[in-house]
C-alpha cells in the first residue's frame, strides 16, 4: 500500500534452521543454518551476502537483545517457525574495525563500511577518522581511505576536500601520493583549487609524488588547457633532476589559441605529416617536417623548418598531424626537437586534434 517500504529477499539454503535476517533498510536475507550454528556462524555468511555489513563490526538482534558470538541460534527458542533477526552495523565497533591493529583487509572493510553508515552531522569525526588511514602503512587500507574519502563527500559529510588538501603537506610522500589520488575524485574536472595542489605537488621533492601530479594533470583537465600548460612550461624550467619524467606531454595548445599565437608573430607552424599530405592540404603558413617515417625522423634535424625552430628562440614551435592522437607523428616530431640542445622543450606543443579540429572550426588552411 501507500507508504510501504519496498523489501528485497536472498534465500540461501545450506542447512536444517532457518533464519530471516532484516536490516534498517528494509532487505531480508534468508539462511537455513546446520544445526549447532551460532550467531557468529550467522554474521559469517550475512557477511558474505551483504559486504557493506563485515563481520567485525556486525551485530544482531534478537528482538530487542543483542547476540553474542557464541550464542546457539538454536536457542532462541523460535522453534519450527525459526528465527527472526535484525543486523545492524555498529559505530562504534566499526571505529575499533578501523584503528584496531587487525589485518590490512579487516581495516579496510571496517573503513569503506564506516564510510557509508556514519552520519553526515557528526562534527567531522567520520573524515578525520578516513583523513588519517590516508597515511596507513598498509596500501589496502589507504586505497579504502580514498574510497571512503569519496564517499563520505558523497553522503553530505562536510570537510572531505580539506582533509584530503591538508594530506598533501603531510612529510610522507606515500600520503601525498594517496592525497593526489584522492583529490580528483573529490572535485570536478578542471577544477582551479585541483590545479593549485598539482602545481605545488609538480615542485615535490619526490619523484613519484612528482609522477603522480602530472598523472592527475593528464586525466582531470582538458589537453591545451592554460594553466596546466603553464605548469608545465614553469616546471621545464626547473634543474632537471626536479623535472618530472614525461612532462611534455602537458604541452599541448589548442587550435584557436595557436592562431592567435600565429598571427601575433609568436609562433611557427610545422606539418609533421608526408610531403602529399602536406601538399594536398594544410594549415596556412605551415612549414613541412615531416615525421611519417624513420627515414624521415633520421633526416629530421638537417630540415629548413628544424632549422627555422633552432634559429628564433623567440618563437614557439606548434607541431600537428591529421588527428593530434598520443602517438601520432607529431609526437615523435615534437620529442625530437625537444631533444635538440638549441631548443627550450616547453617551446614545442602539439595541436588538440590536429588538422581535423582545425579544419571543423573553420580555421584558415
Amino acid at each position: 500500500g501507500a507508504g510501504a517500504r519496498r523489501t528485497s529477499r536472498t534465500a540461501v539454503h545450506v542447512g536444517a534452521m532457518r533464519v530471516l535476517v532484516r536490516n534498517l533498510a528494509g532487505e531480508e536475507l534468508e539462511l537455513k543454518m546446520p544445526d549447532g550454528s551460532t550467531a557468529l556462524d550467522a554474521k559469517q555468511r550475512i557477511a558474505k551476502q551483504w559486504p557493506s555489513y563485515p563481520v567485525e563490526c556486525l551485530q544482531l538482534l534478537g528482538g530487542t537483545a543483542p547476540l553474542a558470538d557464541a550464542q546457539p541460534l538454536d536457542s532462541l527458542g523460535a522453534g519450527g517457525g525459526g528465527a527472526v533477526l535484525t543486523a545492524v552495523v555498529s559505530l562504534e565497533r566499526l571505529k575499533r574495525g578501523v584503528t584496531a591493529d587487525s589485518p590490512e583487509a579487516a581495516r579496510s572493510a571496517a573503513l569503506e563500511a564506516f564510510a557509508e553508515f556514519a552520519p553526515p552531522a557528526d562534527d567531522g569525526a567520520a573524515v578525520a577518522l578516513a583523513a588519517a588511514c590516508l597515511e596507513a602503512r598498509e596500501s589496502g587500507v589507504r586505497r579504502a581511505a580514498t574510497k571512503a574519502m569519496v564517499r563520505l563527500s558523497q553522503r553530505g559529510h562536510a570537510g572531505t576536500f580539506e582533509a584530503v588538501v591538508a594530506s598533501l603537506a603531510c612529510r610522507d610522500p606515500v600520503v601525498r601520493v594517496a592525497g593526489a589520488l584522492t583529490l580528483q575524485l573529490l572535485v570536478p574536472r578542471g577544477d582551479d583549487a585541483m590545479a593549485a595542489a598539482m602545481a605545488r605537488l609538480l615542485n615535490d621533492t619526490d619523484a613519484e609524488v612528482r609522477r603522480i601530479a602530472l598523472h592527475v594533470l593528464t586525466r582531470a583537465f582538458d589537453r591545451g588547457d592554460k594553466r596546466v600548460v603553464a605548469m608545465a612550461v614553469a616546471h621545464l624550467q626547473e634543474p632537471a633532476h626536479m623535472r618530472t619524467c614525461g612532462l611534455c606531454e602537458l604541452l599541448w595548445t589548442t587550435p584557436q589559441e595557436a592562431l592567435e599565437l600565429f598571427e601575433t608573430g609568436h609562433a611557427l607552424i610545422l606539418d609533421s605529416r608526408d610531403e602529399e599530405a602536406f601538399e594536398a592540404g594544410r594549415i596556412l603558413y605551415a612549414l613541412s617536417l615531416p615525421g611519417h617515417t624513420l627515414e624521415q625522423l633520421r633526416r629530421l634535424q638537417g630540415a629548413p623548418a628544424f632549422q627555422a625552430v633552432q634559429d628564433d628562440a623567440s618563437k614557439t614551435a606548434i607541431v600537428y598531424s591529421d588527428t593530434g592522437s598520443d602517438r601520432s607523428r607529431c609526437h615523435w616530431v615534437a620529442q625530437t626537437l625537444r631533444e635538440s640542445p638549441r631548443v627550450q622543450p616547453f617551446r614545442v606543443l602539439r595541436l588538440v586534434g590536429g588538422l581535423d579540429l582545425w579544419r571543423q572550426q573553420g580555421l584558415p588552411v
